[in-house]
């Protein structure tokens, strides 16, 4: 498994629990302890505020609970996501038109300047 996708997915594992330690994380992700420590290391530098506890009962806890991470969508995902807005354009009687257009400004707002110019030149070539 790739790290990126690793780390995202260990940022939802630790947000559903009051703690948790370095062996709960090689459990579940299948990864040495090495690793692990790698990954809270990494998990810190990004952000997630966790409170470190020593000793034999020891463990790790995520300060402010529920932190929920930012949402990252791959090139792919965001265009077939904007594929499917425009598809929705296509239904003359969507009552929700005006929430269409919001959530695809929120979206195009929320991504990296890399992928907002790859979305619109996607969409331009879509118009013509």
């Amino acid at each position: 498994m790739k790290k990126d996708i690793r780390l995202t997915k260990e940022l939802y594992f630790i947000n559903n629990r009051v703690k948790f330690n370095l062996r709960d994380l090689m459990d579940e992700f299948s990864i040495s302890k090495s690793t692990a420590l790698r990954d809270i290391s990494s998990l810190e530098e990004i952000g997630v505020p966790l409170y470190a506890e020593y000793g034999k009962n020891g463990g790790y806890q995520v300060i402010n609970q529920h932190f929920l991470p930012p949402v990252y969508f791959s090139d792919d995902e965001v265009f077939s996501i904007f594929f499917a807005m425009q598809m929705l354009a296509f239904f003359i009687t969507t009552p929700f038109q005006s929430e269409y257009d919001f959530i695809t400004k929120k979206l195009i707002e929320s991504l990296p300047d890399n992928q907002k110019k790859c979305t619109e030149h996607h969409e331009k070539k879509a118009l013509i």
